[in-house]
């Protein structure tokens, strides 16, 4: 078994990392809120945005930060303008630094309506960042106590609750967890050269 590994290296959390992601993208002390993928229908990025609209009705010290694109963008852009949350909703588009950004999040949430294993769970882990996720996603992501799973049917108020109440949380390293687990790729890379080089043999 071959986990889809990320690096620990890059991922790694510290306080110096998180004081720069949150310099680069120009915060002060909001807490902030994210999604990282393509824009799309699985994805469930309408479901997303009505959850945030409910944290601000009870904290309007939040900002959600979408990072990627893809179809549905117009959509989603359509419903940030509805919901009346333009000015606590930042759009960055594909990034190629999200090693960087991510450390700037204090809870990522993924609503989507199905997937696999989603490498940004990896990701976030490895960044110390806890995640809320819907029940569709595979509890094999669930490597480290970060992860908290909802159904989709608890609505967006329930979901805004577990949202507010992760953010709380405080960051640690988790190093360890995540190459315990098998998703270092430093060590994964190591595992599959000695694969090679014994079939070559």
């Amino acid at each position: 078994l071959v986990h889809n590994a990320v690096s620990v290296i890059d991922f790694s959390y510290t306080p110096q990392k998180e004081k720069e992601a949150r310099r680069l993208i120009g915060l002060k002390g909001e807490k902030v809120i994210a999604h990282i993928g393509n824009m799309n229908y699985p994805k469930n990025h309408i479901f997303l945005l009505e959850i945030f609209a409910e944290i601000l009705k009870s904290n309007k010290d939040y900002q959600l930060i979408l990072i990627g694109d893809g179809p549905d963008r117009v959509e989603i852009e359509k419903k940030i303008n509805e919901l009346k949350i333009a000015d606590k909703v930042n759009l960055l588009g594909s990034r190629d630094d999200v090693n960087k950004i991510i450390h700037a999040i204090d809870v990522l949430v993924l609503p989507s309506f199905f997937e696999g294993l989603p490498v940004v769970l990896i990701e976030a882990q490895a960044a110390s960042i806890p995640c809320v996720v819907s029940s569709t996603v595979t509890r094999e992501a669930k490597i480290t106590d970060l992860i908290e799973f909802h159904n989709l049917g608890e609505g967006a108020m329930e979901w805004a609750k577990a949202v507010m109440r992760q953010s709380l949380r405080a960051k640690s390293k988790r190093d360890s967890e995540i190459r315990q687990a098998g998703y270092d790729i430093l060590m994964v890379s190591k595992m599959l050269e000695e694969y090679y080089e014994s079939r070559m043999e």
